[in-house]
């Protein structure tokens, strides 16, 4: 797996090793302010944030930056911080995008998932939740939703 990784960081270009220390950057930020501030100011600072002069780049390569800061960094990986910090790269290069936590009451069980939304493109989180029945419906719910929502979008076109 080391070895791996190795392989991968060599192939590298340098536009995927600055995107990659940003996101590195964004998730020490992330992490120390989910530590230290309430969750409803955090998000309002993180949503009130703009564009800058970020290179363009595309929403998948933002992600896999994300996944490998993650893996770099001694900090554990949730949905929520990934859907954070990746939320914060998209929008510094101007995309539209929407932060939604879901989260309702099933039994005994607390489930919880996060999605971001981008204005035609849809990414579906894992649930972290440990019921795999559970896990399985809410998935399903979820997947059923964002068709819904793409044919809605495609049907407007």
């Amino acid at each position: 797996m080391i070895v791996e990784g190795l392989r991968k960081a060599r192939t590298m270009s340098w536009q995927d090793w600055g995107l990659l220390l940003e996101a590195a950057r964004v998730v020490l930020v992330i992490e120390i302010a989910l530590r230290v501030l309430p969750f409803n100011t955090f998000l309002a600072r993180l949503e009130a944030v703009g564009t800058s002069h970020a290179p363009p780049t595309s929403r998948v390569a933002c992600a896999d930056a994300v996944r490998r800061a993650y893996r770099l960094l001694p900090f554990g990986r949730t949905c929520l911080k990934e859907s954070l910090v990746l939320f914060r790269l998209l929008r510094r290069r101007g995309m539209k995008v929407q932060f939604r936590l879901g989260v309702r009451k099933e039994g005994n069980l607390l489930a919880a998932h996060v999605e971001e939304i981008t204005t035609e493109t849809f990414r579906l989180l894992r649930p972290t939740w440990s019921e795999p029945a559970d896990r399985d419906k809410l998935r399903a719910d979820a997947k059923t939703r964002i068709v819904k929502i793409q044919e809605g979008l495609f049907n407007q076109r």
